[in-house]
């Protein structure tokens, strides 16, 4: 049977969290907010900027893959999987029973999602409409899970974020080169007071630096 890829993942960033690797992790983390803003501790959205993180160590930064060798051969199978996901901004749209319809509006492919960590379960079934920065594998029985850190942007962010994505693939930029600068506009919106989301959502505003 395939291990849960939570599991998987769980115990990679476990790995990943010990002393003796604390410098591998604290580079990946460096390079994570140069891309997409600053934050600390003390912020009221680290905890969902920190799973961000962690899906982009384990995808992009190959943490899957370079702790795959000192995991059971299930688990290291699993894990090599998480540099293969796919990235995508998501429409989210709940179904009947336990599938979720992942629409990606920058490379318009539809998913089917039946597996899900349940300590974002409820935030995937109940949300409030805004477009999700997700990352999606796939295991050899054909089930699709979102990994945790997938992040749900504002809903009254949704029309900027359209004309973001139009901009974008006219100045020809890579699907995470345009979804960090959404992470980074967020990061501005939720910084600024008193800032509408259509000024912070705009390619040039990204926010370079904590309370740019």
């Amino acid at each position: 049977m395939t291990p849960s890829p939570f599991t998987v993942y769980d115990a990679v960033v476990s790995l990943a969290g010990s002393d003796k690797n604390e410098a591998l992790t604290t580079r990946l983390r460096g390079e994570f907010l140069a891309r997409t803003g600053s934050f600390t501790s003390d912020d009221p959205w680290f905890e969902r900027r920190s799973r961000a993180f962690w899906d982009d160590a384990l995808t992009r930064g190959g943490l899957g893959h370079h702790f795959a060798p000192i995991l059971g051969p299930a688990e290291a199978k699993v894990a090599r999987t998480f540099a293969r996901a796919h990235r995508g901004l998501f429409e989210v749209r709940p179904e009947s029973g336990t599938r979720v319809g992942f629409r990606d509006l920058w490379s318009s492919a539809v998913f089917w999602v039946d597996a899900f960590d349940p300590s974002m379960n409820a935030g995937i079934f109940h949300h409030e409409g805004g477009l999700a920065d997700a990352r999606l594998v796939a295991n050899d029985e054909g089930s699709v899970a979102v990994l945790p850190g997938a992040f749900f942007h504002p809903d009254d962010a949704t029309p900027s974020i359209g004309l973001v994505l139009d901009e974008a693939r006219a100045r020809g930029m890579t699907t995470d080169q345009t979804l960090d600068a959404l992470l980074s506009m967020e990061m501005r919106f939720s910084t600024l007071s008193r800032v509408k989301a259509s000024y912070a959502y705009r390619l040039g505003s990204e926010a370079k630096t904590r309370g740019a």
